[in-house]
């Protein structure tokens, strides 16, 4: 055995060292060119975190809460960012908060969900835990709907519907009460032939995939014909199938090209940008794409339908390189990894450790995670280069005593301006990380980037590290 190994049982008492080196902020990729494959999550089945066919609608909050129309198990998923299972909600059939097909969703300001309940002929309204407030549209008169697909949200909370059946579009206020409709069957300028995916960018303007006439309309919000792009094929700003739809802060459009198996990328006035996926099952590949949601760091959410999965892109990753010394290394990873896999992010070295609060003892992690920080041993100098998207703020729950807590992408965090809640739970003065100079622990005044700290509570808290807000 090692001297390395054999110093596991004394990781405190051991030497530890690590000088991150920092890296500049900027994506990889230049704007014009497509995001690259960061994650996925999901299978076919009914468990959680599965899916069953026909996976659609998927929505992203600010926070990075991420909404699922699970369409064949009839109920919606909630996740964090990464893919963590949350909660659901919903079972099939025809009683409040019951579904048969949801399909698209969006979620309004308030965090209230509004789900495209397809076959039921309705939208249904619920809170931000679920739970069931309204329903409209399959009722008689003004406002009635057939096999809606797709829902959007504009800056008013007024609601908006693809209403495929009746090949026009709905718009709805917060509550559901009818307020206008446009469209036709036909192919001619504002006339739809089953529209299906629905969006709205930042000035409301609505844009909707024109299913069988292969082409994107834009509209005003009071349903006034802008302009049009695409025709039906398999070349750039050609679609076959276009489903869903989404429209980023600064009037980027993406478009699901479901029968390509492929995203395709414009401007706001359809000029094409680029496109990624093929058909496959692979990382990267898709099979009949659905519904597109951007999340606030750039980051593109696609349900890739008939593989049952969502799958995750990003124009933001970067390489973290992490300088380790001969010996052990109180570190910390400040991006979230493309693969958090322990052997992958750390490949080559001798060990890794974190400590467990809970159970007051070190274990050996499966994964990495921004939040902690690890003792990293080896024989010989080495440099770890890490890719992710970066983490330039985090919240996590911490017991009460010693915590081995992780630092954020980019400047220093003063101690300081740590938040936790309940406040004074976490001691901003009992914060330390090992002084390798000399050989002993001292408090700090700022939390750095990509190195580790223990971190004392008097009781369970919620600590979140990022910079102060301008």
């Amino acid at each position: 055995m090692s001297h390395i190994s054999r110093a596991c049982a004394v990781i405190v008492a051991a030497l530890a060292i690590a000088l991150p080196l920092a890296v500049p902020l900027a994506p990889v990729m230049a704007a014009d060119e497509p995001p690259v494959f960061f994650t996925s999550w999901g299978s076919n089945g009914s468990g959680d975190g599965q899916f069953g066919p026909n996976l659609y609608g998927i929505d992203v909050t600010g926070d990075g809460t991420v909404y699922v129309a699970d369409t064949g198990n009839s109920r919606v998923q909630v996740f964090d960012s990464s893919g963590t299972y949350i909660t659901e909600w919903g079972e099939g059939g025809e009683g409040d908060g019951q579904f048969s097909g949801p399909h698209g969703l969006a979620v309004d300001s308030n965090g209230n969900i509004y789900v495209a309940d397809r076959y039921n002929n309705r939208v249904q309204k619920f809170d931000s835990n679920g739970a069931f407030v309204t329903t409209w549209g399959n009722e008689e008169g003004d406002g009635k709907l057939y096999n809606p697909p797709d829902v959007a949200v504009d800056s008013s909370n007024n609601i908006y519907v693809s209403d495929c059946g009746n090949n026009r579009i709905m718009k709805y206020d917060a509550d559901g009460t009818f307020l206008r409709q446009w469209g036709s069957l036909g192919p001619g300028d504002g006339e739809l032939n089953s529209p299906y995916g629905i969006a709205v960018d930042s000035a409301d303007n609505v844009y909707v995939t024109d299913f069988y006439n292969s082409r994107v309309q834009k509209f005003d919000s009071e349903g006034t014909y802008l302009l049009q792009w695409g025709s039906f094929g398999d070349g750039n700003t050609e679609f076959n199938m276009p489903r869903g739809i989404a429209v980023s802060t600064d009037g980027e459009v993406y478009v699901a090209d479901a029968g390509n198996d492929r995203i395709q990328k414009f401007d706001s006035t359809g000029a094409y940008i680029s496109q990624w996926g093929s058909e496959g099952t692979e990382e990267g590949d898709m099979n009949v794409p659905g519904g597109i949601s951007l999340a606030s760091n750039g980051n593109v959410y696609i349900a890739d339908t008939a593989n049952c999965r969502v799958q995750v892109f990003t124009y933001s990753l970067v390489d973290s390189d992490v300088s380790l010394r001969a010996g052990w290394n109180m570190v910390s990873v400040p991006v979230a990894p493309v693969n958090p896999a322990t052997s992958v992010v750390f490949d080559g070295v001798d060990a890794v450790y974190t400590w467990d609060p809970d159970a007051k003892s070190y274990t050996i992690p499966a994964t990495i995670d921004c939040r902690k920080s690890y003792w990293v041993a080896v024989t010989e100098d080495k440099t770890i280069t890490v890719a992710g998207t970066p983490v330039e703020e985090w919240t996590d729950r911490i017991p009460a005593g010693w915590n081995m807590t992780g630092s954020v992408y980019g400047d220093s965090v003063a101690v300081a301006d740590l938040v936790d809640n309940p406040s004074g739970c976490v001691q901003k003065g009992a914060i330390y990380h090992w002084n390798p100079t000399l050989k002993c622990y001292e408090p700090v005044t700022e939390i750095e980037q990509g190195l580790g700290y223990w971190t004392a509570s008097t009781g369970l808290a919620e600590l979140t590290v990022a910079p102060p807000s301008p």
